[in-house]
């Protein structure tokens, strides 16, 4: 798995397009809205896998501790939806490698909020999870 910090946004925006429950605060402009309004570090990361597979995940983090540890890390700012999002449903080997990659950062903590439209739960093993709802309203 190769992995790429602050990936361009065009690699981002392709992968948002691709991916089938990506939304709006996934995206590169939200990300950075966030960044700029709440004065946080973007450090997200992308991912190609071994079978050339796409994937991001959009992470802002309020500083550093010392230089050393990003602090309180969030996908996605302010509570939205955030998490890996891949242009195809990832195997479980894929999200094993993500999961190795995670706990070896050097973050204070990493808060992912789950998205609901994902068509497979992305629990990490490994991570505290808490539940919680939304509510969703058809505009058609």
């Amino acid at each position: 798995m190769k992995i790429i910090n602050n990936p361009n946004p065009v690699f981002w925006k392709d992968v948002v397009k691709a991916c089938s429950f990506a939304t709006f605060f996934h995206t590169d402009t939200w990300a950075s809205v966030m960044a700029e309004t709440f004065r946080l570090k973007d450090i997200t990361r992308a991912f190609i896998f071994d079978d050339g597979t796409k994937a991001v995940l959009p992470i802002l983090a309020k500083g550093r501790m010392f230089g050393l540890a990003y602090l309180n890390c969030r996908s996605m700012y302010p509570g939205v939806y955030g998490g890996v999002i891949s242009e195809k449903v990832l195997t479980e080997g894929q999200r094993q490698e993500l999961e190795e990659y995670f706990l070896s950062l050097k973050l204070t903590a990493l808060t992912i909020v789950g998205n609901p439209m994902r068509p497979q739960p992305f629990f990490l093993d490994n991570f505290e999870k808490k539940e919680m709802f939304t509510h969703m309203l058809n505009l058609n």
